[in-house]
């Protein structure tokens, strides 16, 4: 048996994925997310959206919010307040899965 599996190079992988079952559609200046089993909705906005863009296809909160920070004029501190926010409620909706260990929770912990 080989090992070069050992050192065969891994795709890196995405903050976010979208759940299986969640339907993403872009209505004129909204972004939807629905799942349609459990009735969860919820509209972004513009910047709503590149948020969640950047975090299906970045691999941490910090690279995410280094390539908004180039775009928006605000504060990284908030940005990353704003962006942590969005995730966690998204995830909470059950509308998107965050990778484990992708965002620290209050306590210090991470997710």
């Amino acid at each position: 048996m080989s090992d070069d599996y050992l050192t065969e190079e891994r795709e890196p992988v995405p903050l976010v994925t979208i759940a299986d079952d969640v339907v993403l559609s872009h209505v004129v200046d909204e972004t939807v997310l629905m799942n349609p089993s459990s009735g969860e909705y919820f509209g972004l906005n513009a910047t709503g959206r590149a948020m969640l863009e950047r975090a299906r296809v970045m691999t941490s909160v910090e690279e995410v919010v280094a390539a908004l920070a180039t775009e928006y004029d605000v504060d990284e501190d908030q940005l990353q307040q704003d962006f942590i926010g969005l995730l966690r409620e998204l995830e909470s909706a059950g509308l998107v899965s965050v990778r484990p260990g992708g965002v620290a929770q209050p306590d210090g912990d991470t997710a």
